[in-house]
C-alpha cells in the first residue's frame, strides 16, 4: 500500500474518531447530565451515563493511537521543521516543539 492512502486512512479514520468523542461527548453532557437528586437514571439507547462514558473512553484510545500514528507517518516533516534551520529561530522552534509536545 502507497504511503499516501496509508496517511489518508490514518486521517480518515482519526476524523471518523474525532466526530464519535464529539458525539459522545455531547451525549454525556446535554442528554444524560449528571444526577442532581431525583429519581431513576437516564438512559439512551440502552445505555447510562457510564456506559456512555466507557464508549468514550475507549474511542479516545483509539483517537490518541491514530495521532500518535500520525505523527510517526510525519516524523521527518516533524524533525524537519524543528531541527531546521540555524541561530536564535532554530531555538526558538526547538522552545515552540518541546512546549507543544508538554501540553499535547
Amino acid at each position: 500500500m502507497q504511503r499516501r492512502y496509508v496517511n489518508l486512512l490514518v486521517d480518515a479514520v482519526g476524523l471518523l474518531l474525532f466526530f464519535g468523542l464529539v458525539s459522545t461527548g455531547t451525549i454525556m453532557a446535554f442528554i444524560l447530565p449528571p444526577r442532581m437528586g431525583g429519581g431513576g437514571r437516564a438512559t439512551l439507547m440502552g445505555l447510562d451515563r457510564h456506559g456512555w462514558g466507557d464508549i468514550h473512553f475507549w474511542i479516545s484510545v483509539g483517537f490518541l493511537a491514530m495521532v500518535v500514528l500520525h505523527l510517526f507517518l510525519h516524523w521527518r516533516w516533524l524533525w524537519g521543521i524543528v531541527g531546521g534551520g540555524t541561530g536564535g529561530a532554530n531555538r526558538g522552534r526547538r522552545g515552540l516543539a518541546i512546549l507543544s509536545g508538554v501540553v499535547v
